[in-house]
């Protein structure tokens, strides 16, 4: 299985949000606002932190993306910069499905997150996905503004047809 562009069916890179970017900016924001507003407060690591933090935050945001691609017999999967890699071979794929997320109720935020009885999701905005149950009842959800697209991506690889 090579990963070569010359066989890729579907390739997606997906960015955060202006929401994501927008929610973490009316936290911090208003936070650095008040340690600067009330310096008797004397807490120099939490200044240095919100203040950190509203540098770091939006830089991460900025950066960080979401990269899904197929290819005959494989599906790849990259979160840059988190050193998440996920490579699946599509016979490993025993269904597929699509799907509505609640990112915060059901994984508990965005990003690669982990939940029990529901496995890895990669997430970075939205609410719509494809999961797929791979063998031995491992499940994948990558979120995309696309799933069917994604889904008959998989089908063009060789997977299964999505669950009605």
């Amino acid at each position: 299985m090579t990963d070569t562009t010359d066989f890729l069916l579907y390739d997606e890179s997906q960015r955060w949000t202006g929401a994501a970017l927008a929610i973490m900016v009316t936290v911090l924001v208003p936070s650095a606002i008040w340690l600067v507003v009330w310096p008797e407060l004397d807490a120099p690591a939490l200044t240095w932190l919100v203040l950190g933090l509203l540098v770091v935050l939006p830089v991460a945001l900025l950066v960080t993306r979401l990269r899904v691609r197929v290819g005959m017999g494989w599906l790849r999967a990259t979160m840059f910069p988190l050193p998440y890699r996920r490579r699946v071979g599509i016979d490993e794929v025993e269904s597929v499905e699509l799907v509505d997320v609640r990112p915060i109720r059901d994984y508990g935020g965005y990003g690669a997150r982990r939940a029990p009885g529901r496995g890895t999701a990669l997430l970075m905005g939205g609410t719509r996905a494809v999961r797929l149950t791979l063998r031995g009842g491992k499940l994948l959800t990558i979120g995309t503004p696309d799933p069917e697209a994604l889904a008959q991506a998989i089908v063009l690889a060789g997977g299964p047809q999505p669950a009605a």
